[in-house]
Parts: C-alpha cells; sequence; structure tokens
C-alpha cells in the first residue's frame, strides 16, 4: 500500500513540475492574469499535496513510536497493514517483541531457579559454619593458655570464612537479579542514625562520629539494601579516616539527588581509582580483614537503585551517589 502511495504522488509531483515549466514559459512570453492565477494555483496544490504527504508519514511515526513503547511495556499491537518500508519496519518490530518476550519469559524462569540453587547453597553453607562458630566459642570458654589462643585464631578464620560466604552468595543474588528491591520513600535521618547504631563499636575504636547534613528528608529506596551500601562506604570511612569526623552531605537537583561522603584520610592511590569496583581487589592500603568485595556490592546495590557511583580524591577520599527522584520506568 505503501509503496503505490509513493509512486502515485511522485508522478503527481513530476506532472505538477511539467505544468509549471510550461507556465512560466507561457508566462514569459503571453502577460495573461490567468495564467498567473493558474500558476498561484498550481502552488497551493503542491503546498496541500506536500502536507498530506507530511501527515501520512506522521501517522506512521506515531504508530511505529507506540509500536516501540508496546514493547517496553510488555503490551501487544498488530503490525502496520501495508507493503513499504515502513510497513516492514512495523512487521520486523512485532517480530521483534514477540522474540523479547519470550526471551523474558524464559530469563524469568531461570532467575527462579538460580535463585532456589543459591538459596539452597547458603542454606548448605551456613548451616556447618553456624555448627563450627558455636563449638568453638565454647571450647573459647573452657580452654586457657596456649589452647585458647589457638582455638581463638581458628575463631576468627571461622568468622572471616562466615563473612565471606555471605557476601559471595549477596552478590550472586545481585548478578542474577534475583532480589525483589521494595522501593519507597525513606527517612535517611532515620537511617543514618541506624548506621551510626550498628557501627558504634567501630566508631568508638577509630574516636570518629558522622556528621549529617540533608536539605531533603527522605529519599526513594529499599531500606535494606541502601543502608548494607552505604555501612560498606562508612565502614571504609572510618577505618581510613584521619580526622574526627565523617561527613554525610545530601542535596537535590531537578531529576536527581546526589549524596556525597568524605573521610578526609589520604585518599585512594590513582591505581586503586581505576580498579576500586573490581571483585576482589584489594588496594595498597588494604585492610588484613578486607577480602576486596565491599565496592563491588556497593556498585551493585546502587545501580539496582538506577543510579550511579563514583569516587575521587579531594582532601581525602570523596564518594559521590547520584539517585534519580524518580523511576521513569519500573522495566528499567
Amino acid at each position: 500500500m505503501d509503496s503505490k502511495i509513493n509512486a502515485y504522488v511522485l508522478k503527481i509531483m513530476i506532472l505538477l513540475y511539467i505544468i509549471i515549466f510550461c507556465l512560466l514559459g507561457f508566462f514569459l512570453i503571453y502577460d495573461f492574469q490567468i495564467i498567473w492565477l493558474c500558476f498561484m494555483i498550481l502552488f497551493g496544490s503542491l503546498g496541500l499535496l506536500f502536507y498530506i504527504i507530511c501527515q501520512h508519514y506522521q501517522k506512521q511515526m506515531t504508530y511505529l513510536i507506540q509500536q516501540c513503547e508496546s514493547i517496553i511495556e510488555d503490551q501487544s499491537m498488530l503490525p502496520m497493514d501495508g507493503e513499504g518500508t515502513i510497513s516492514i519496519l512495523s512487521f520486523q518490530l512485532s517480530t521483534l517483541q514477540k522474540r523479547y518476550h519470550a526471551l523474558l519469559q524464559t530469563m524469568s524462569q531461570e532467575q527462579i531457579k538460580l535463585k532456589d540453587y543459591i538459596e539452597n547453597i547458603s542454606h548448605q553453607l551456613k548451616t556447618p559454619m553456624t555448627s563450627m562458630r558455636l563449638n568453638e566459642e565454647m571450647l573459647m570458654e573452657c580452654l586457657q593458655g596456649q589452647e585458647l589462643s589457638k582455638v581463638q585464631h581458628i575463631y576468627q578464620q571461622t568468622l572471616k570464612i562466615e563473612t565471606l560466604v555471605n557476601d559471595l552468595l549477596t552478590l550472586a543474588l545481585l548478578d542474577s537479579h534475583s532480589i525483589q528491591f521494595q522501593f519507597q520513600l525513606e527517612d535517611i535521618t532515620m537511617m543514618i542514625e541506624d548506621i551510626e547504631n550498628d557501627l558504634d563499636y567501630l566508631m568508638t575504636q577509630h574516636d570518629v562520629h558522622i556528621h549529617l547534613q540533608t536539605t531533603i528528608p527522605n529519599i526513594m529506596c529499599d531500606y535494606k539494601w541502601f543502608k548494607e551500601a552505604l555501612i560498606n562506604i562508612l565502614k571504609n570511612c572510618i577505618e581510613y579516616s584521619q580526622h574526627q569526623t565523617v561527613d554525610i552531605h545530601i542535596d537535590e537537583t531537578e531529576t536527581l539527588i546526589r549524596i556525597v561522603i568524605r573521610d578526609y584520610g589520604q585518599g585512594f592511590s590513582k591505581e586503586d581509582l581505576k580498579h576500586i569496583f573490581e571483585r576482589f581487589y584489594r588496594g595498597q592500603n588494604k585492610q588484613k580483614n578486607g577480602i576486596g568485595i565491599g565496592m563491588a556490592m556497593v556498585k551493585e546495590i546502587v545501580e539496582a537503585h538506577h543510579g550511579s557511583i563514583h569516587i575521587y580524591n579531594q582532601n581525602g577520599a570523596v564518594f559521590e551517589i547520584y539517585l534519580p527522584k524518580i523511576f521513569a520506568k519500573k522495566k528499567l
């Protein structure tokens, strides 16, 4: 249908151009007003024809846009009828829609299987780990001297393995998109107070306190997981801070929320900044108990919130997190 219309329009336009050139020739020879009137009518007809063609293609483009939106929103929509190039594109989009939705369904089923698999592994690992830790705690109450020192060392290694297992399982869940984030407005001041309570032992040990300055009361996030990300960042800041304060500044623009965390420490080396989000990367100022996946987990959580995180040095290490104020599409 489109090809027939295009051929018909092309013939009319060629005919109109021939007539216009003929009239121009007569106009130069005979100064008749009727020829001038015909000339104006033909130009008006040409403009009207151009308008009709534009409207036709505008409708086709609008239909293609709606078809693309239906793919995003997981809705069915029939392809455009016709034989032209745009109709072929519409048919290809319809085919893409069917394959895309079939792929999403398959991925969803695989995610459920992977989630069950990870949960099963988690149970199989955590049960013996918990048993080992409890037995070691009982032994430490009974032993003394060198034997107690050896059991304490084993106990610390057990705790380290337990932490590693938990972090790896969390990363696996994030990678498989098996975690269902519950986004809602959360009180940021209350969240920071909870974090301070959780990190009280560390803050006391390093004589550091957290100072919060915010221009907004709430942020859109999953409370549990975003708190986990902030705890990992603040742990790093407290351990490396050379100042008694770790500052948290929160402000907003029209579309974004910015969270800036600053520790006033020695910062990161240039080499560390390149690899800071890589898993199992341990920088030049690494901690003995660190395993190098804390920042990787932070990045995964922030990106799951449709945000981004950047780290740079400015009178110490600076962590900048950007979050959208509103999630435009739930399928992002």
